[in-house]
This record gives structure tokens, C-alpha cells and sequence, in this order.
């Protein structure tokens, strides 16, 4: 059942996210064990592809939803640099 979840995910990513782009650069942060993890990755490559300009993060071995867990070291480093992504997303250096 979960992976059927999965793949209905997946399918719907690919029809109705991948042929959008963002409206400006973004900040993506992708978790390693997350279960949609490549799918991430395949959004910023799409979003490159059409010359937007992707700052990733992808954090290896950690869950989906880890920034909930402060204990986790790279807790505290995604949202560090989330917060260093506003200020570079509202300067006009992007």
C-alpha cells in the first residue's frame, strides 16, 4: 500500500509539478531518506534545465521531516542554511 502511495505520488509529481517553473531562484533541501527523495532531485534538475537558478541541500541518511527532531545535527544546519537562502533569494545577486 505504501509503495503503491508512492508511486501514485510520483505520477502526479511528474504530470502536474515537473512542467511548472519557479517564479524565481529557489532553495530546495532534500533529504537522503526520504521517500520522495529522487523526486526532489528531479524538480531542482528540471527547474536548472529551464535556467532557473537551484540552491540544494540534500542532507544524506536523514528521514523526511528531520527539522523536527532538534537533536539531529543537521537539524540545526537545514535550517541555518534556510534561513542564509532568504536573504540571497531577495538579493538581486541570485
Amino acid at each position: 500500500m505504501l509503495l503503491h502511495s508512492w508511486r501514485l505520488i510520483s505520477k502526479i509529481f511528474r504530470k502536474h509539478v515537473l512542467p511548472l517553473t519557479a517564479p524565481t531562484d529557489i532553495v530546495i533541501q532534500i533529504a537522503g531518506m526520504d521517500p520522495l527523495r529522487d523526486e526532489g532531485i528531479g524538480y531542482a534538475d528540471a527547474l536548472e534545465a529551464v535556467g532557473v537558478i537551484v540552491k540544494r541541500d540534500i542532507y544524506p541518511g536523514i528521514p523526511h521531516g528531520f527539522t523536527l527532531f532538534p537533536t539531529l545535527p543537521a537539524s540545526d544546519l537545514a535550517l541555518k542554511r534556510a534561513a542564509e537562502g532568504i536573504p540571497w533569494l531577495l538579493s538581486d545577486s541570485t
